[in-house]
């Protein structure tokens, strides 16, 4: 009489070790279908894809992330001149490119409409903010020294050239957002909205977290 390969003794622990198998490997993909945990998630290919979990500085938490001389002016460098008009295109531009980041990130993720910006941000620069005391132990910081802290934290990017076209062009864009700017009493100091709770890592669902303000 002949026995089904499901009733055979030596078949059955095959089968249970194929399927032990398959459990492990699909389990990981159940529990995180989204992009990397650090930052800002890029979007996923899924329907509906994977918001940033949030514009924080990278690696928030920490007292010091990023050495104070990386996004310090260095003395004697003469910022590009160029034709106001040309520049502010060209900053709005790169305002809004993700490019300048590793982690999906623009300037613009955080700051479109004038989102996320510390009620200093309409005082003259220099001066205070508590990213670049927090993150660098920078006291009083320049505009174009807050654009490089931003492209490194939360951006994950790279700095520019101190006396390059594209960081005049950035820094004359912000400057023109602070003519506009009215500062509102800030966010609260959780950085979640009023009544919403704040985004998990992974997936951020419908309502999530508004960006820190800096």
């Amino acid at each position: 009489m002949k026995h089904s390969e499901s009733s055979n003794p030596i078949f059955q622990p095959v089968m249970a070790g194929v399927v032990l198998a398959m459990g492990m490997s699909v389990s990981p993909l159940m529990a995180a279908p989204c992009g990397p945990r650090t930052g800002c998630a890029p979007r996923s290919s899924q329907a509906g894809g994977c918001k940033p979990a949030s514009c924080k500085p990278a690696g928030s938490g920490s007292a010091v992330m990023i050495p104070a001389d990386k996004v310090t002016r260095p003395q004697g460098v003469k910022p590009y001149q160029g034709a106001v008009d040309e520049l502010l295109a060209f900053g709005e531009t790169l305002f809004k490119d993700a490019r300048l980041s590793s982690n999906g990130l623009s300037c613009n993720s955080c700051h479109a409409n004038h989102a996320s910006y510390a009620p200093s941000f309409a005082q003259p620069y220099p001066h205070y903010v508590k990213m670049a005391d927090e993150q660098g132990g920078i006291k009083k910081i320049e505009l174009d020294e807050m654009v490089q802290l931003c492209l490194l934290s939360p951006m994950a990017g790279k700095t520019l050239p101190w006396d390059s076209k594209e960081l005049a062009a950035l820094v004359a864009y912000t400057a023109e957002q602070q003519k506009t700017f009215k500062p509102s009493g800030g966010a609260p100091k959780t950085g979640c909205a009023p009544k919403m709770n704040c985004a998990p890592k992974g997936c951020a669902p419908k309502m999530g977290c508004k960006p820190a303000t800096y």
